[in-house]
């Protein structure tokens, strides 16, 4: 079971690259959340894993059944939030 305070598995660290958008936008009622989260500086799913929960949805909050949906797409690609990722970098702009 993946929660927070697990380590990323390397073999998943690709995935840490993707943008918030290249996942969430499928959702088009989530496109205010990927708009917020792209402002604080949160791109990329490894900037929104390694955060707590509650960080991630006071920097862009978001509806109760919203929430659940980002955490079952972040689940369904075995991320969670709180996760730690050491080694992972930011992909250059």
């Amino acid at each position: 079971m993946i929660t927070e305070n697990s380590r990323v598995p390397e073999h998943l660290y690709k995935l840490l690259n993707l943008t918030t958008a290249s996942l969430f936008m499928r959702y088009g009622y989530l496109q205010p959340f990927v708009i917020k989260t792209y402002n604080k500086g949160i791109q990329h799913l490894g900037d929104l894993v390694q955060m707590s929960e509650d960080d991630v949805f006071k920097a862009a909050p978001t509806s109760p059944k919203n929430r659940a949906l980002i955490k079952k797409e972040l689940a369904d690609d075995g991320l969670a939030f709180g996760m730690s990722a050491p080694g992972w970098q930011k992909p250059a702009p």
